[in-house]
C-alpha cells in the first residue's frame, strides 16, 4: 500500500499508535512521531521510542518494512520495534503474505 500524502499516512497510523501504546510496557513508551511520504523515494513513519529515535520505511516494491535507526538500539527498544513492524506487515501486506504462504503450501 502506497501512501499519496503525509494526512493519508497520519490518518492510517494515529488510530494504530494508540492501540500499540496500550500494549507497551510502562518502560517502554511512544513519545514523538514524524511522517514522511517520498515521491519517487520510500514513505516512512518514524517514532521516539524511549528516546530513541527508530524509523520504519514502507517499501512497497518489495512488500516489506525496513528498520532503520541511527543510534545504539536497546533490547526493549528493538523488541517494540519489531512488535510494530509485524503489525504493520500485517496491515499493510496481508494479502502478498497470505499469497505467499499458500503458494509455499503447495
Amino acid at each position: 500500500m502506497s501512501f499519496k500524502n503525509k494526512k493519508e499516512l497520519k490518518k492510517f497510523w494515529e488510530p494504530l499508535q494508540i492501540q500499540i501504546s496500550e500494549h507497551l510496557s510502562d518502560r517502554n513508551k511512544i513519545t514523538d512521531n514524524y511522517y514522511f511520504v517520498g515521491w519517487e523515494r520510500e514513505s516512512y513513519v518514524a517514532l521516539e521510542i524511549n528516546n530513541i529515535w527508530v524509523y520504519f520505511i514502507f517499501s512497497d516494491e518489495h512488500s516489506t518494512i525496513k528498520i532503520k535507526c541511527y543510534s545504539e538500539l536497546t533490547i526493549e527498544v528493538s523488541e517494540v520495534a519489531a512488535f510494530i513492524k509485524n503489525i504493520l506487515v500485517k496491515l499493510l501486506y496481508s494479502k502478498q503474505t497470505k499469497h505467499i504462504q499458500a503458494s509455499k503450501a503447495e
